[in-house]
Formats: structure tokens, C-alpha cells, sequence
């Protein structure tokens, strides 16, 4: 395992959320994508080694959306980048957890991920990438 890649965190709005972390605590932004097949878009903050993904809803029924109706804005999942994601994956299911998706999926900023189902991991989606 590399070691923890991104905290993501469902914000109602990018625009409003990015100011905290780069006009107040000086961070820089990376960049912001679009991800239609999910109905956000997204900010990519680069946090010293470790970057924060700011997720915000474009459409009223994606999974931030829902997160957000539920729970408020926060943290959303926290992601750790592996060696070999296949052989991780095989050995997480191995272990008796939860995938989220049968397959994995790739991201728009082009790695290839899946989560830990979070009733599988003490409450915490937990993203695993390449």
C-alpha cells in the first residue's frame, strides 16, 4: 500500500467550499472536472502529497446529492492508493468485506478504483486506488 491519496468531501458548492482551502489556508487548486456519469463535478486541491477532492452535486439524485440530503455536507470517503489494486480488491473480498462495485471502474482524472463497502469497514467508504 502507497498510503492515503485523497480525503473527498461533498460540499453543496465548489465555489463557496475552494475559498477555505485556498484563500484562507493557501492551498492551490489543481483542477476542477466534470463527471458527467456521476452528476458532479469536482475540485482537486493539492494538500502537501495528499489531495482533497471537493464533490459537488450537479443533479438532484447523484450519490453526493443524496449524501448531502442525508447527512450534510462532510466527508464523504477517504482513499488510499495500493500496489496492486486487483490483488488488494481479491484479498479485501478474501477477508469477508463489501465491494461497492462488481468491477473497477476508472476515474476521470484516470485511475482505477473501487470502494470498501462502508457497512463492511466501520461506517467509512473507503476508496482503494492505482
Amino acid at each position: 500500500m502507497h498510503g492515503l491519496e485523497h480525503v473527498a468531501i461533498a460540499v453543496r458548492s465548489i465555489s463557496k467550499a475552494a475559498q477555505l482551502y485556498t484563500d484562507i489556508l493557501g492551498l492551490k487548486l489543481v483542477e476542477t472536472l466534470q463527471v458527467p456519469d456521476e452528476g458532479i463535478r469536482i475540485a482537486v486541491i493539492n494538500a502537501g502529497g495528499v489531495n482533497i477532492e471537493l464533490m459537488e452535486p450537479l443533479v438532484e439524485d447523484s450519490v453526493v446529492a443524496r449524501f448531502i440530503q442525508r447527512r450534510g455536507e462532510g466527508i464523504h470517503h477517504i482513499s488510499f492508493r495500493v500496489t496492486d489494486l486487483n490483488q488488494r480488491l481479491k484479498h479485501v473480498q478474501e477477508q469477508g468485506l463489501e465491494l461497492v462495485f462488481p468491477q473497477v471502474r476508472t476515474s476521470p482524472r484516470g485511475y482505477r478504483y473501487n470502494f470498501i463497502n462502508p457497512k463492511s469497514a466501520n461506517g467509512v467508504l473507503i476508496e482503494l486506488t492505482d
